[in-house]
């Protein structure tokens, strides 16, 4: 079974989605490690530079589209791709469901 093209627009719109999505998270550990420095800069600093490191590792652990594209599982009438511990069925109109 070949892709349609909007099926590899809608899978590159899922792709983007998870990046940016893992863009948001490092962007929020870094905006409460600011502010619990501001609140108190005495703290101990290893919780604040853990949780940030994690956050980073992810987002740079992000594949790449090539390789997000090579996980896609044919199904009966729609392409399947995991996404987040589930599975989004993308139709051969592009359309997008879990």
């Amino acid at each position: 079974m070949t892709i349609t093209r909007e099926q590899r627009l809608a899978l590159k719109r899922v792709w983007l989605r998870m990046l940016s999505t893992q863009a948001s998270n490092l962007a929020f550990a870094l905006k409460e490690a600011v502010s619990q420095l501001e609140a108190d800069p005495i703290r101990d600093l290893s919780p604040i530079k853990n949780e940030v490191w994690s956050a980073l590792t992810r987002a740079q652990n992000a594949p790449s589209y090539r390789k997000f594209r090579r996980t896609v599982v044919h199904g009966y009438d729609c392409i399947m791709v995991p996404y987040y511990g589930m599975w989004l069925g993308i139709e051969k109109d592009g359309y997008t469901h879990s």
